[in-house]
């Protein structure tokens, strides 16, 4: 549980921090990633991608809660909430499935909006 909570943390640094490299270093270079269950991306070019609104976001608040650390899969709850450039406010919430390699790198990430 500890490595995930640690990656988890990292995680949510760097998105307040608005730092999409750094989080790209968060991932394996193999990464499969899916922003949603029938969007995959393919590299991190398309990662990368993905991330670019966060710039446009503040008061970013992100909080996890680790459901299950197993093998085929860690599961975790995340609740997100942000204002947009427009002073919009915006709220999410979902499930994670991460699976860490042996560096404690993201080889498997999957997200699921509730």
């Amino acid at each position: 549980m500890k490595d995930t909570e640690i990656w988890l943390n990292y995680f949510a640094k760097y998105w307040k921090e608005k730092d999409i490299d750094k989080i790209l270093s968060l991932f394996a270079g193999d990464v499969e990633y899916f922003e949603t269950p029938k969007k995959k991306l393919d590299g991190k070019d398309a990662i990368k991608k993905e991330w670019v609104p966060i710039r446009q976001q503040g008061d970013i608040s992100l909080r996890f809660n680790i459901l299950k650390i197993a093998v085929e899969g860690n599961e975790v709850e995340w609740d997100l909430s942000f204002t947009d450039k427009n002073g919009v406010n915006h709220s999410y919430c979902g499930l994670y499935t991460i699976k860490l390699n042996d560096a404690g790198l993201c080889k498997y990430f999957l997200q699921v909006e509730k």
